[in-house]
């Protein structure tokens, strides 16, 4: 279990307790609806920070035990091992999960944002961190993609 695990369910607890404050008000509950909002894309990005985080360690970690390889193969392995930062999630995803193309497959089709480059997931997560906007209406139930995400890096 990864902190995603936790994040998931401090997302429901707190996303719970908004719902209920939003169905007693008599009221506007404008506010408490922007606030919900808000949640939203904290958890969003917390999750995919936190996904991308656990992808990065899993791929240095794999480099840093070939990269006690002998021979020729030694060498790429330290030339990947100075790299490996600079590597795009989608090709540390790629790495990770080459020697499993079925799940390489239903990444591909759940998280299309890295395969092919640029698409819709990761287009929302660019804009919600870095255009400060919301998540669009038809974004997935936040809390079933926070487990589908901990079922990802338990795939690793």
């Amino acid at each position: 279990m990864s902190k995603l695990t936790d994040t998931k369910k401090a997302y429901d607890v707190i996303s719970k307790v908004i719902d209920q404050e939003i169905r007693k008000r008599t009221s506007s509950a404008k506010d408490l609806q922007r606030s919900r909002e808000v949640l939203d894309v904290a958890f969003y990005l917390l999750g995919w920070g936190q996904f991308e985080y656990l992808v990065r360690k899993e791929t240095e970690s794999a480099v840093l035990e070939n990269a006690k390889a002998k021979g020729r193969e030694r060498h790429a392995w330290l030339f990947l091992k100075e790299n490996v930062k600079s590597m795009t999630v989608r090709q540390r995803l790629e790495f990770l999960f080459d020697g499993k193309p079925d799940l390489l497959a239903k990444l591909k089709k759940t998280y299309d944002c890295w395969f092919p480059r640029g698409n819709q997931q990761y287009d929302v997560r660019n804009e919600a961190a870095h255009d400060n906007k919301g998540l669009p209406v038809d974004v997935l139930d936040l809390s079933s993609w926070l487990e589908d995400l901990e079922e990802r890096i338990d795939d690793l």
